[in-house]
């Protein structure tokens, strides 16, 4: 692998709780939507992630950071 592609990789797998909290709130969604869109059952979880309480896993921050591209791309059209 590229060092280029080792520094992407690592990039989508990191994300802060205010880029959550804005990636949230760009998709129009409130905590429960959020929720249920991740595949969690309640708002609980997706609150500690957004006051700091609990880390982001990588598996969130990566499709999260997808999500994040995806709107990007749509809106440069």
């Amino acid at each position: 692998m590229t060092e280029d592609y080792e520094k992407t990789i690592q990039t989508f797998h990191k994300l802060s709780k205010d880029d959550f909290i804005r990636l949230r709130r760009s998709y129009g969604m409130s905590q429960i939507e959020w929720a249920k869109f991740l595949g969690y059952t309640n708002k609980t979880y997706i609150s500690l992630l957004e006051n700091g309480e609990r880390k982001i896993s990588k598996q969130v921050a990566f499709l999260c950071n997808m999500l994040k591209s995806e709107k990007q791309r749509q809106t440069e059209r």
